[in-house]
């Protein structure tokens, strides 16, 4: 097997993740280089011609790395996969940026996804069954991928985890936003010595930019050039574009429970929160949304019986939604309509910890199977072997299902 000592691995430079407080500490043993053009590939002792899976890392675009121990792909590898993790430029080294400059972190990928593609055979896998897979902001770029004309005919499948619903900067918003944080010290940008007061400054500056209703905090953004597009038109051009035969879609039931900090809202003002996002998601598919709520499953939620209590969790249903469901659910229909084969999955597993549910990155250390490698991750904390075992068979068989191109079109909810 190989790739098994990824802690000898670097990452690119990064400050600590706001999820850290559900995953733990696991980046923080990966070294640091601004050079860290890596991937890592994970292929059982013998095979030939197995499918091959590239996954691309989530972390709101300024944290994680592929060679972080959560993503060791040896579990599923062992399934009869050749599994791929990468590393691309996040932070300041991938967005800050002038002019018409392509965004860097695509064309990192794009090269690590042609060298995937010339070379993946060595390894065991088959160069014509690549399906790439990508969580969070690494769906984002799987979604870029999967319609850019430079992977054209390199990818069969791609599969979408929790991809939230983001609008691009302008390559005139980037700019506008790197003069905000370097000023007039052009310099900056390249003084490896002050790489981490770059760093600083660039997180206040997202820090600063004003935040939407009940989505996702601000992050930095990859960049397109033209103006922005709205969400209608953008999904129906970007599935007009696709180049794979088939799209998978997964999300899990809270996505935003761990963003919202309800904790600091008094109960009038969560009633007030709640009110705003319901007239928003009003209309955009939300009533056909099953409630599983946060105290089904295994996991212990929030406490039944009060209002602050169903306010807490109806913001965090809509916002959700708003934030992650409802994009992917407009794929999902535009997909049909235009004949692309789709999956459509959700993982309902819950976490023991009071008022999670099931939180955004709740459902990769199943998707790896990779328990042991999550051993200090909060979000696993008091969840029963039992229950991590058959998610993680679960979901393991789900992948190789839609690797081998067998999935059942039906939807399906994993994790119950």
């Amino acid at each position: 097997m190989l790739a098994e000592v990824l802690e000898d691995v670097p990452v690119f430079p990064q400050l600590p993740s706001r999820l850290s407080m559900l995953m733990g500490p696991g980046v923080d043993e990966n070294p640091q280089c601004p050079h860290a053009h890596y991937l890592n590939v994970f292929a059982p002792d013998s095979g030939n011609g197995l499918p091959v899976v590239v996954f691309l890392h989530g972390g709101a675009w300024a944290t994680g790395g592929g060679a972080v121990r959560w993503y060791r792909g040896t579990e599923l590898a062992d399934r009869g996969m050749v599994v791929v993790t990468v590393n691309y430029r996040i932070g300041p080294a991938g967005h800050l940026g002038m002019g018409g400059q392509p965004h860097r972190p695509l064309e990192d990928l794009v090269l690590a996804l042609g060298w995937v593609r010339a070379n993946i055979r060595l390894y065991g896998g088959n160069a014509d069954n690549i399906t790439l897979a990508g969580q969070s902001a690494g769906a984002w770029y799987a979604w870029a991928l999967a319609r850019d004309g430079r992977t054209r005919g390199w990818l069969r499948r791609v599969a979408l985890w929790s991809m939230p619903e983001v609008q691009p900067w302008s390559y005139g918003f980037r700019e506008k936003f790197t003069r905000s944080v370097i000023g007039v010290d052009r310099t900056l940008p390249v003084d490896q010595d002050r790489s981490r007061d770059l760093l600083r400054r660039t997180m206040a500056g997202v820090a600063a930019l004003p935040p939407a209703l009940g989505m996702m905090p601000q992050m930095l953004l990859p960049a397109e050039p033209g103006p922005p597009r709205g969400r209608t038109t953008g999904i129906a051009d970007a599935v007009r574009r696709l180049h794979v035969e088939q799209v998978y879609i997964r999300n899990v039931d809270h996505e935003m429970s761990p963003f919202l900090a309800l904790d600091q809202l008094t109960p009038d003002q969560a009633k007030a929160f709640r009110l705003q996002l319901k007239q928003r998601a009003q209309g955009t598919g939300f009533e056909a949304l099953p409630d599983r709520g946060f105290r089904a499953g295994a996991g212990a939620g929030l406490a039944a019986g009060s209002g602050a209590a169903d306010d807490d969790e109806s913001i965090v249903r809509y916002s959700s939604w708003l934030a992650y469901g409802r994009q992917t659910a407009d794929i999902a229909a535009e997909c049909a309509r235009r004949g692309i084969s789709t999956v459509l999955r959700s993982f309902a597993g819950r976490s023991m910890v009071p008022g999670m549910g099931s939180p955004h990155c709740f459902d990769l250390p199943f998707q790896f199977g990779n328990l042991p490698d999550w051993f200090d991750a909060p979000m696993l904390h008091g969840l029963e072997d039992s229950s991590a075992s058959r998610w993680s068979s679960e979901l393991g068989e789900d992948l190789l299902e839609l690797v081998y191109g067998e999935s059942s079109p039906k939807p399906r909810i994993l994790g119950l």
